[in-house]
C-alpha cells in the first residue's frame, strides 16, 4: 500500500464514531490497551489506524503526511487534545488525503 492508500484505509477504518480513540494506539471493546494490529482492536487514534492499514514502517509516511497538514505539529498531540472531535480527525484525514491526489 502506498501512503495515500494508507490515510484512505485508515480514514475508513475511524469513520464510525465509536472507533476513534484518545490517548493511545488501540483499545478493545472494553477499554483494553491494545497493539493496534491486534484482531480485538475496535478503536484506534489517528496514529493506532494508520499502522492498522498499513504497519508500523508503512504508517510512518502517513503520520508525516497528516502531520504535514498540521504544520508539522504531531499527530497524537492532535489527535490526544481535549478539543479534538472525531469530526476534526476525519477532517484532517480529509484535508489530507485531497491534498495528496493533487499533488
Amino acid at each position: 500500500m502506498n501512503t495515500l492508500e494508507i490515510l484512505k484505509a485508515a480514514r475508513a477504518l475511524l469513520t464510525p464514531p465509536e472507533a476513534w480513540a484518545k490517548n493511545d494506539f488501540a483499545f478493545d471493546s472494553s477499554g483494553n490497551l491494545l497493539a493496534p494490529s491486534n484482531k480485538y482492536a475496535v478503536s484506534w487514534c489517528a496514529t493506532g489506524a494508520c499502522i492498522r492499514a498499513g504497519g508500523k514502517l508503512a504508517a510512518i509516511a502517513a503520520a508525516r503526511e497528516l502531520s504535514r497538514q498540521l504544520g508539522g505539529r504531531e499527530v497524537f498531540d492532535f489527535n490526544d487534545r481535549d478539543e479534538t472531535t472525531h469530526a476534526d480527525v476525519l477532517q484532517l484525514f480529509d484535508d489530507t488525503i485531497a491534498r495528496l491526489e493533487r499533488a
